[in-house]
């Protein structure tokens, strides 16, 4: 919701250089790139944990960058891309630990409905996740969207870290019923 805002929120800006999106846009994928070649080094985590870690990263840094819009805060240059970075590495917490998992646990002949749902899920979200972000920035203000989304995903990622091994304990019941070996594919 929050994404597609972001050269909205960058205009309440009094001294914002034009080139301020491109620096943040760049500064987010130079972040996830350094996620990507953190995690490719070290395989052996709880993507659960890092998940939620990077949803609360998300979360904080959008928060922040409303925050210090809203105060009109000076050199928005340096604290812009910085939040970027730190944005875009909480990202590839979510979305790398995240597709590792999905192909790692889904059992083999379940693979095209379990990749087809998620795709038609992302799709949507691209799809509605603007729209709603427009919406709730017409009607409420840009930066109340901005704190609003991001302290939403906190707490998300809070709630998501209290109840952790409830949600682990789930996921082994569910594969625990599972017929059929992993890595089979049925005839």
């Amino acid at each position: 919701m929050s994404d597609s805002q972001i050269i909205v929120l960058l205009r309440e800006l009094s001294n914002a250089s034009p080139d301020l999106f491109g620096y943040i846009v760049t500064a987010s994928g130079v972040g996830m790139f350094f996620t990507g070649l953190l995690l490719a080094k070290k395989t052996d985590y709880n993507a659960l944990i890092l998940l939620f870690i990077g949803v609360c990263g998300i979360g904080i840094s959008f928060s922040m960058l409303a925050l210090l819009t809203q105060l009109d805060l000076a050199l928005p240059v340096l604290w812009g891309p910085a939040l970027g970075l730190t944005a875009g590495f909480s990202a590839g917490l979510v979305f790398i630990p995240f597709q590792a998992a999905v192909q790692t646990e889904t059992p083999v002949h379940m693979t095209g409905r379990v990749f087809g749902v998620l795709n038609s899920v992302t799709t949507t979200a691209t799809i509605i996740g603007p729209l709603a972000g427009g919406l709730l920035a017409t009607v409420l203000g840009v930066i109340p969207t901005f704190v609003i989304t991001g302290l939403l995903l906190v707490a998300v990622s809070i709630v998501g870290l209290v109840f952790k091994s409830k949600i682990e304990r789930g996921r082994a019941n569910v594969s625990e019923g599972q017929s059929g070996a992993h890595g089979t594919a049925s005839s």
